[in-house]
């Protein structure tokens, strides 16, 4: 899941819900910086400063592509510019009495190269869930989908996507790895692929899944993204307490290990040109919106999702621009619910296909009690992670900036009161994030326009997971590691090795 969105650091009261007994706490909205992204839309009248310090590199961006190219250039004179006030993008985490949550991106799947080598660099012990991985709500109950009424074609699914990923023609991530045969795939839609061998029930299970992970409907996602995406039916998954903000924060410890100030936040770009053998990189803090000023480096890496790098990168051949302003993005709520004891002992994740609200909802372990406290305590807190993608995602991003949280809270708590009935009163917060851009729609005939589009603007290096075209922490990382390599030739000391090669 991959855009890098910011806190919006708003300072509304925090409400309650008032048709329940029990006021349920909502807090103020974390997600999508909207007003900053608005005021981007003049910052073509933006002055340009002269440069006012310089460095070898600038990454823009601190979500995890960011930071991959940050780390990997840590021994060079390196600055990261984020636009929220802390960094991870949409791999951001939340506690609530001592259990760590996800905000967004929550677990990984592909430990092959160059990922198996960058985790073990990075000093990460990864853990499979071992809970049932995918539970399924039917009418009446709660199952895996090994053991419901989709059993039959959901074995035979897994047997074909274990058997498809051991072979050359397999849809690989990174995209400029695929063979030929793979990059068919992305001209039909992953409805397409399975609809002559599936029933179309257990198809519609599946669109769930599109719809949250890919940012579209089965009949609109390429089949090249659909089968790289749900092949993880296949293999173990892998999960960090509070989601992949675990990665990010192994990152940022080591930046900071190689030298002090080398990030800063609260920072918007509005304006990036090459100038010579330099690129100028204009800004302004958020605290203070006319505070601009420029820097210059020999490269820079341009870690942002696509439509905002239209907005702020001079230089783009016309058949980029036309590549980039083409995407689309799917509109997307998460709402963590915090409750004052466990209410569901089901499997990690767990989804629902024909809900009203939301597709799944992700229940992560319980941080292990200790046994002197038992006594003491009749229930232990814990959270669900729930994930509501829009269907129609320009109506969810105007739902998302015009509905009061509150609202919101109160259509997704109803709809998961009804599928795991937990007792009245144990729901103490609804915390709510809002992503107007957050997923990458995988649409058809996409991969295959990217896997071909330059990466290089001269010395300006676009390493956001959009150029994978599927939102994920595999594409961020790969998208950070080639970015980083990609500015090799401007930095005369750096020595990296091409990531395709290990692939």
């Amino acid at each position: 899941m991959t855009m890098s969105p910011t806190l919006s650091g708003c300072n509304m009261l925090e409400n309650t819900l008032p048709f329940l007994k029990k006021p349920i706490k909502v807090p103020p909205w974390t997600g999508d910086f909207v007003d900053a992204q608005d005021r981007l839309q003049n910052s073509k009248t933006f002055p340009i400063p002269n440069p006012s310090d310089t460095f070898d590199v600038v990454v823009i961006g601190g979500g995890i592509s960011g930071l991959t190219a940050a780390y990997q250039l840590r021994d060079e004179n390196v600055l990261l510019l984020e636009r929220d006030s802390e960094l991870g993008g949409i791999a951001k985490q939340g506690h609530y009495k001592g259990i760590p949550y996800s905000l967004g991106s929550a677990y990984l799947v592909d430990t092959q190269e160059p990922f198996g080598s960058f985790y073990n660099e990075l000093g990460l012990t990864l853990t499979p869930v071992e809970r049932p991985v995918n539970t399924l709500r039917t009418q009446k109950e709660w199952t895996t989908f090994a053991k419901g009424p989709f059993a039959k074609p959901f074995e035979q699914l897994r047997a074909q996507l274990k058997k498809y990923v051991q072979q050359p023609d397999f849809p690989v991530l990174p995209i400029e790895n695929a063979s030929s045969a793979a990059l068919k795939l992305d001209q039909i839609s992953f409805y397409d692929y399975l609809k002559a061998d599936y029933p179309l029930d257990f198809i519609h299970c599946i669109d769930a899944y599109c719809r949250s992970s890919l940012g579209g409907m089965i009949h609109e996602v390429s089949a090249y993204a659909g089968i790289n995406f749900y092949s993880e039916i296949a293999t173990p998954i892998y999960a960090f307490p509070g989601g992949n903000a675990y990665l990010v924060q192994r990152l940022i410890n080591l930046l900071n290990v190689a030298g002090t100030n080398r990030y800063r936040t609260g920072i918007s770009v509005y304006n990036i040109q090459q100038n010579g053998d330099q690129v100028l990189t204009s800004y302004y803090k958020n605290s203070d919106p006319f505070s601009f000023q420029t820097v210059a480096s020999k490269s820079v890496i341009l870690a942002i999702p696509y439509f905002t790098a239209l907005q702020i990168l001079n230089g783009l051949s016309p058949e980029q621009q036309a590549l980039m302003f083409g995407m689309q993005y799917g509109a997307y709520l998460v709402a963590n619910c915090c409750f004052d004891r466990e209410v569901f002992q089901g499997g990690y994740d767990n989804w629902l296909s024909s809900n009203p609200a939301f597709t799944h909802f992700i229940a992560p372990p319980s941080p292990k009690q200790n046994t002197s406290l038992e006594k003491k305590k009749a229930y232990y807190p814990s959270v669900l992670t729930v994930y509501a993608p829009f269907r129609n995602s320009n109506a969810g991003r105007a739902t998302l900036q015009t509905t009061p949280p509150p609202n919101l809270a109160e259509k997704l708590e109803k709809e998961l009161h009804d599928v795991i009935q937990y007792p009245n009163g144990s729901l103490q917060e609804v915390r709510l994030t809002r992503y107007g851009h957050q997923v990458l729609s995988s649409k058809t005939g996409l991969i295959q326009k990217l896997s071909k589009m330059p990466k290089t603007v001269g010395r300006i290096i676009l390493a956001h997971s959009d150029g994978q075209g599927m939102a994920s922490v595999e594409s961020a990382i790969f998208e950070g590691l080639y970015g980083a390599y990609l500015s090799k030739p401007f930095l005369a000391s750096t020595s990296l090795s091409n990531p395709l090669q290990f692939i």
